[in-house]
C-alpha cells in the first residue's frame, strides 16, 4: 500500500527535470523555450480561430514596444479590417491589466 503509482512518479520526475532546468538559467523565458522544444505546448486545432500576434499600438500608449497578443477574430468595417485581440498593457504605473479590443489590421503583425 505504501508504494507510489508508476505513472505519477514518472510525471513528478519529468516536472522536476523541467522546472529545475528552466529555473536554473533564465526563469520563465527558458521554461517557455524548453516546453516548445519538447512539444509540450499543444498546437492549436485547425478550426481554432485564435492566433498569436504582435500589437504595435497598445492601449497603454507605448509606441516604442510591441505587445504580444492573441488574435481572436476578424471583422470588416467601412474603414478596413480589424482584429479583436487580447493582450496585457500597463494601464497604471506598475500595474498590468488584460485588454481586449478591436484593433486596425495595420497595428497587428503575425508571430
Amino acid at each position: 500500500m505504501g508504494g507510489t503509482v508508476p505513472g505519477r512518479a514518472r510525471l513528478m520526475r519529468i516536472e522536476h527535470v523541467f522546472y529545475s532546468r528552466a529555473m536554473s538559467t533564465n526563469g520563465a523565458a527558458d521554461a517557455w523555450s524548453i516546453a516548445r522544444s519538447r512539444s509540450a505546448v499543444p498546437l492549436p486545432e485547425p478550426d481554432c480561430p485564435a492566433r498569436h500576434c504582435w500589437v504595435s499600438d497598445p492601449a497603454d500608449g507605448s509606441r516604442r514596444v510591441r505587445r504580444p497578443g492573441l488574435l481572436l477574430e476578424w471583422r470588416r468595417t467601412p474603414s478596413g479590417w480589424e482584429g479583436r485581440v487580447a493582450y496585457a498593457a500597463q494601464l497604471r504605473e506598475g500595474r498590468w491589466a488584460l485588454v481586449e479590443e478591436w484593433v486596425p489590421a495595420a497595428s497587428l503583425t503575425r508571430v
